[in-house]
């Protein structure tokens, strides 16, 4: 149970520095304006079928589409909350219908 434990610690720092490192150089930020929070839910949706190459009936456009931002960065925010919702599930001994409903709060808002 202790070691389940220190996984979950472990993981919440991963995810933690995994989103807030490398840190950009001092030079960098001086001249960036300040980042606006994003808090429409679902943006990234709209966002991929604007501005992505990939076109489901041509399996080509699959892999050239794997390589653009707007598919690789929800597909790692995805990748980065599944253990959260496995911990959850499992040791915190949450409902499913919790689970879900704090899974998609998370993922609506990427």
């Amino acid at each position: 149970m202790c070691f389940i434990l220190f996984t979950f610690i472990f993981y919440l720092m991963a995810a933690f520095f995994l989103t807030l490192l490398p840190l950009p150089e001092t030079q960098d930020v001086i001249h960036i304006k300040a980042p606006v929070p994003q808090l429409v839910p679902f943006t990234f949706v709209q966002e991929f079928l604007s501005q992505t190459v990939l076109e489901f009936s041509k399996p080509a456009t699959y892999l050239p589409a794997l390589a653009q931002n707007v598919v690789i960065q929800p597909l790692f925010n995805v990748f980065l909350l599944f253990p959260l919702g496995v911990y959850l599930r499992y040791y915190f001994r949450t409902s499913f219908i919790k689970t879900l409903i704090i899974a998609f709060f998370n993922l609506a808002f990427l």
